[in-house]
């Protein structure tokens, strides 16, 4: 039967690893503003849990005298010195990260392959001491006791974590204020129980380091989400302002006001019809300025039926719009697909001289996603100057569009062309991102 000891430090290691699946849970569901950084976290915090289990189970079944206990315990020890090694190099991806992210230019560093290298080692080791006891050794009564390399393993994980403190000195400085102490205390802890456990090997409370880690590591975490979130904001604001000021550009308006004034002449019913649809478009476009958030998808399509309209009265039969709505609930960036409709028409159809033109705009839901199609049958030009900063320059607001598309509902955006022949854009908005 466990001692009571036994059974106090399984429930202590079992609410250990509770937490890092709680953890593990909210970085998951917070991954798309930093998903390499977030991804090696969720490594970092899978190991942990599966190592304070596994240690669990170790500690509480020695001794036992169940019929399967020896198989287990057998078993749990092994895995907890594959998973306390396994962590070295996983926390130094991690932080190679956050350093990378930190120092810009820094190339790769390859102190994780020496933390690699120490897994390997280690794994090795104890593999071989399942067949050959040298490092530890369970007994016929499921009693663990350590050899005379028993200090081995110790020696190398306290090695691994001096290595990754000593290079996460290096940066430190480059850190923010509270990154410094997640680093310095998420090594810092671990050198010391690394340290105690050479030592102290029936040392009981090394789950208090590993859950103490997960904690700070996790809060320096959400302090970087919400300062993300905060820098979103500040620029989804500034690009409000950019966006006003391009939607209401002084051509576009003294080129309205001259067919109105043209119509007021010779059709006062259109003219008046006009001036209702420029209305309706400068309400619309000054409604979205006080927007801090994506908008309904209708309310978009609606002001690109006002933009339309205008521009038909303008160039008559050579422009042609045409929808196929068959999804609609869901939000989108304010002036999204206006600011892509009038890529459509200045630089696709008015660029293919002498000839009419058509923009489409289609949406429909597939594999767990909103999807919008706008498509022109203009000039089109080479997919390849996309990446041609003066083509960049000249079309600022195709990448404003990705990047608000990405920052204010996680969605991405791709481009098809072809030359004399148009251009398809492709936006895919997550079902889960959208309200």
């Amino acid at each position: 039967m466990a001692s009571l000891s036994q059974t106090v430090t399984l429930i202590m290691e079992l609410w250990g690893a509770f937490l890092s699946m709680v953890i593990f849970v909210s970085v998951f569901v917070k991954r798309h503003f930093d998903k390499k950084g977030a991804h090696r976290l969720m490594a970092v915090v899978l190991c942990c849990a599966l190592l304070l289990v596994c240690d669990g189970a170790a500690r509480y079944l020695r001794g036992s005298t169940l019929p399967w206990a020896g198989t287990a315990i057998r078993i749990s020890q092994f895995l907890v010195f594959f998973f306390i090694f396994l962590i070295l190099p996983l926390s130094a991806e991690y932080l190679t990260h956050i350093i990378l992210k930190a120092v810009p230019g820094l190339k790769g560093l390859l102190w994780p392959y020496l933390e690699w290298f120490f897994f390997l080692i280690s794994l090795v080791l104890v593999t071989v001491n399942l067949f050959k006891p040298f490092i530890y050794i369970i007994d016929d009564a499921n009693n663990y006791s350590r050899l005379d390399f028993g200090m081995l393993p110790g020696i190398i994980l306290l090695a691994g974590f001096v290595s990754s403190f000593g290079v996460s000195l290096s940066y430190i400085s480059s850190l923010k204020k509270f990154e410094r102490l997640a680093v310095i205390s998420y090594l810092l802890l671990p050198i010391v129980y690394a340290g105690i456990q050479t030592f102290l090997p029936d040392f009981q409370f090394g789950y208090l380091a590993s859950i103490i880690c997960l904690f700070v590591i996790y809060i320096s975490f959400e302090v970087e989400y919400h300062e993300h979130n905060l820098e979103r904001e500040r620029l989804a604001a500034e690009e409000r302002v950019r966006l006003f000021s391009r939607q209401i550009q002084p051509h576009f308006m003294f080129n309205t006001l001259s067919v109105i004034r043209y119509l007021c002449r010779t059709s006062p019913e259109q003219a008046a019809e006009a001036i209702d649809e420029f209305s309706g478009y400068l309400r619309s476009s000054t409604d979205f300025m006080t927007e801090e958030k994506c908008i309904p998808l209708q309310s978009e399509l609606d002001l690109l039926e006002h933009y339309f309209y205008l521009q038909r009265k303008r160039f008559g039969d050579k422009i042609s719009y045409e929808t196929d709505i068959q999804d609609d609930d869901f939000d989108i960036p304010p002036f999204c697909l206006q600011t892509l409709a009038e890529n459509s028409i200045n630089h696709g159809i008015r660029a293919k001289s002498g000839q009419n033109g058509k923009v489409s705009v289609r949406t429909y839901f597939k594999d767990g996603a909103h999807n919008i199609e706008i498509e022109d049958d203009g000039a089109g030009f080479d997919p390849a100057l996309l990446e041609d900063p003066a083509f960049q320059k000249l079309h600022v607001g195709i990448k404003n569009t990705q990047e608000r598309l990405k920052l204010m509902c996680g969605g991405d955006m791709s481009i098809e062309s072809e030359k004399d022949k148009g251009t398809r854009v492709r936006i895919r908005i997550p079902e889960r991102l959208v309200k």
